[in-house]
């Protein structure tokens, strides 16, 4: 039988870096606002309720070292590498525990708050075509009749343009 140290370390091998180095980042940032708002113990060591309100007061107040405000997408990746720490430290989960809900409310109050801002996933929208450009790729024979790749490109652009096909696969709906 395996002991839990050769578990623990084959755990341990397969994390993935990005995530622990993200994790450590989170936690160095959450650390250090605790000490600046006078906290001088490790998360881990702060009592649950007193936890709560901590993450609250960090999930509202926190911001980039240039005093900007974090995409609601950042704030929300913090707090689930601070449940990754403490559910490792301390099996501490504030993403579901009942002892959490007030931060969590803040935290729904905060990314409503950044998303009203305009911050956030924005649709990403392509430039359309100026005529200059259209113009360009049928004196290039890049579109048009001349061949049939040109032949082929044609139909693809007029298709995209004026049924709004984006993507592979898309064109079994028209």
């Amino acid at each position: 039988m395996a002991g839990n140290t050769n578990t623990a370390a084959f755990v341990q091998l397969l994390k993935n870096d990005n995530t622990v180095r993200k994790t450590a980042s989170d936690m160095r940032l959450f650390n250090k606002w605790l000490r600046c708002n006078n906290e001088m113990r490790l998360a881990e060591e702060i009592p649950v309720t007193e936890l709560d309100k901590c993450l609250a007061r960090f999930f509202m107040t926190v911001k980039k070292d240039d005093e900007s405000n974090y995409e609601p997408q950042s704030v929300r990746s913090m707090q689930s590498s601070i449940s990754r720490y403490l559910t490792e430290k301390c099996a501490i989960n504030i993403m579901v525990d009942k002892e959490f809900h007030h931060s969590r409310d803040v935290m729904s109050a905060k990314l409503k708050q950044l998303k009203s801002m305009g911050m956030g996933a924005k649709k990403r929208k392509a430039d359309p075509f100026t005529a200059e450009e259209v113009n360009l790729l049928y004196e290039k024979e890049l579109l048009g009749a001349g061949n049939p790749q040109s032949l082929v490109r044609t139909v693809w652009m007029n298709n995209t343009l004026h049924f709004g096909l984006h993507a592979p696969g898309k064109s079994t709906q028209l």
